[in-house]
């Protein structure tokens, strides 16, 4: 049987040319089913693996969804309206062609798509090693910040804790001292040079008419266990320095063993001053000085000292501060730029001594201030 289409001859009995695969029956309505039924889906399928072969899995995956849908267009075609088949195969190539323009478009962007995202979680990746390699970083920092942290505990605990200073002030071999009067009782000079008192400032007098009832026994006391000794005076404001310096003097001089080892010192505290009061310490100041020839030390304090700041510069004179709370002076009273002895604490306990005492170091080693009780600092 001779095919229409290709002119092909065919065996006798056969439905569809071997060459072309058009139907072969005289019937076009009986051959056109045949064909949509079972050689079209064939064909279709070739061609779409033809032109897809380079394709990967996924996109061979679609394909096989435009082949149906190629399929059924064309079923519609030739049923509703009758179509030749040899036309058929043609409307089906031009659609193959089209469908095939559409799906490389529709590939490409989901290449582009498939590749943004790639790029993103390229750039997510490279964030996480970074932040792994800084969080790897701040563990091994963690030691050392742990460490801040303990130092700043203990600093913290400094301020509020006189063991804590007490401890940090013996590790660092800095020399303790007590100032005291006859408030703080009698006491055990020997038990307190134990506990590691190695200078004391001692009360002679306050003003023109106190004398310290204790100053005698403390001096000879202090002295007969070599503890470094100080006598030290009470500034008022509203007496007379000449009389001031006289009344001192006396008190030291009764007890006929010479002014001790330390410099003498004035304390300056709070009391009601006027502008003639920064001239009555100048006064009591030089009188001292002149007297003993050791230019005395000025003991006072931030809030003491701030109703003299007005009246002229006594930095001259070695600083005794007193700052509680602190770990170290922080901020001096106006125009110092260094103390010399520091008082920092006012409730004290020490092993000899019954009263809760004041508690001070010297700006430099144990030996420093030997050297500096013999007038060589």
């Amino acid at each position: 049987m001779e095919c229409i289409q290709c002119k092909a001859s065919n065996p006798d009995g056969k439905k569809f040319c071997g060459d072309c695969g058009s139907p072969l029956e005289s019937s076009v309505e009986d051959g056109t089913k045949v064909f949509l039924d079972t050689m079209l889906p064939r064909q279709v399928e070739t061609i779409i693996k033809e032109k897809f072969a380079d394709q990967r899995f996924i996109e061979r995956e679609i394909t096989e969804n435009v082949v149906d849908k190629l399929v059924w267009y064309t079923k519609t075609l030739a049923y509703g309206i009758g179509i030749p088949a040899s036309l058929i195969v043609l409307v089906l190539g031009i659609l193959g062609l089209g469908s095939y323009s559409d799906f490389k478009r529709f590939i490409n962007k989901s290449e582009n798509d498939l590749q943004t995202q790639a790029d993103v979680v390229q750039n997510n990746m490279k964030h996480l090693k970074e932040t792994i390699t800084t969080d790897q970083k701040n563990l091994d920092e963690l030691p050392s910040f742990f460490e801040k942290v303990r130092e700043a505990q203990r600093n913290i605990g400094d301020l509020n804790d006189d063991a804590g200073r007490l401890k940090r002030l013996k590790d660092q071999n800095k020399p303790l001292g007590v100032d005291l009067s006859f408030y703080t009782g009698y006491i055990d000079w020997l038990k307190a040079k134990n506990w590691g008192i190695s200078f004391a400032y001692i009360k002679a007098s306050e003003g023109t008419g106190f004398t310290d009832p204790h100053f005698q026994v403390n001096w000879q006391k202090s002295r007969a266990v070599s503890i470094l000794r100080g006598a030290y005076t009470v500034f008022r404001p509203d007496q007379d320095p000449g009389q001031q310096a006289e009344l001192f003097f006396q008190t030291v001089a009764a007890v006929k063993q010479g002014l001790g080892d330390l410099p003498p010192a004035v304390a300056v505290k709070d009391f009601p001053v006027t502008e003639k009061s920064s001239a009555d310490l100048r006064i009591l100041l030089q009188t001292i000085n002149q007297k003993y020839a050791r230019k005395p030390i000025i003991y006072t304090s931030l809030s003491f000292w701030k109703a003299y700041t007005s009246f002229g510069s006594f930095a001259d004179y070695p600083l005794w501060v007193s700052q509680t709370n602190t770990s170290q002076p922080s901020t001096l009273p106006a125009d110092w730029s260094r103390w010399t002895f520091w008082q920092f604490s006012q409730s004290g306990t020490v092993d000899g001594i019954p009263e809760s005492v004041d508690i001070n170091t010297f700006n430099g080693s144990k030996e420093q201030l030997v050297a500096y009780s013999r007038g060589a600092l």
